[in-house]
């Protein structure tokens, strides 16, 4: 039995093929939306929620020391719908 409530968000777990194809199909859209070109677009971690199909928070390293945090949300077998797009710093972090 699972300790997440029903539509409750999972924890956050590391991004897998499931999350990095999301994230290459909203790639251009958040592109568009922050009016910015992303030298790198690699999903880092996720946490997903189900709903009418399921909800994800994607955390996504986009190159000079800055993270995106993406709203997207999947409905069954549909294309991934961009929800918000917050943009962040990661000063002083260094990746190995």
């Amino acid at each position: 039995m699972s300790s997440e409530q029903l539509g409750g968000w999972s924890p956050w777990k590391e991004a897998g093929a499931n999350e990095i194809d999301i994230c290459k199909k909203v790639k251009a859209e958040v592109e568009a939306k922050t009016r910015r070109k992303f030298p790198v677009f690699q999903p880092l971690d996720y946490r997903s929620q189900i709903v009418n199909g399921t909800n994800y928070e994607i955390q996504v390293y986009v190159g000079n020391n800055q993270c995106a945090a993406l709203t997207v949300h999947v409905a069954h077998q549909k294309e991934p719908q961009l929800g918000k797009v917050v943009l962040f710093s990661l000063p002083g972090v260094d990746f190995f």
